[in-house]
């Protein structure tokens, strides 16, 4: 498997919307998806028709404050949104997802 990770340039508006389009879908990690940024994400990704898989991070969790690891239901539609979505044995992918400072608010950090 070959693993590219790339940044676009530009302000948060036009780097949102280059990697919607520059993706074969869009997997969005979020808290809260009413934020402007997740709104934006999907609006773009719905006028030019590219899917979108959005992943709800609970927001109180058990053990710890780091995130936790998806359960199997939402495991098993990642893995099947992924390969639906897949164009000659390639996928591009952009993750998305609320800023930092949102997760912060309720004491998730990015920690491994």
């Amino acid at each position: 498997m070959d693993l590219k990770i790339t940044e676009s340039a530009g302000g948060y508006k036009q780097r949102t919307i280059y990697n919607v389009l520059h993706s074969d879908v869009t997997i969005a990690f979020a808290v809260d998806f009413s934020t402007t940024g997740e709104k934006l994400t999907a609006s773009t990704a719905a006028t030019y028709h590219k899917p979108i898989l959005k992943i709800k991070i609970p927001t109180r969790l058990t053990d710890s404050h780091d995130i936790p690891p998806l359960d199997e239901d939402s495991y098993n539609e990642l893995i099947l949104f992924c390969f639906t979505n897949m164009k000659n044995d390639r996928i591009h992918i952009n993750i998305a997802g609320n800023a930092i400072q949102r997760f912060l608010k309720y004491r998730i950090t990015q920690k491994m």
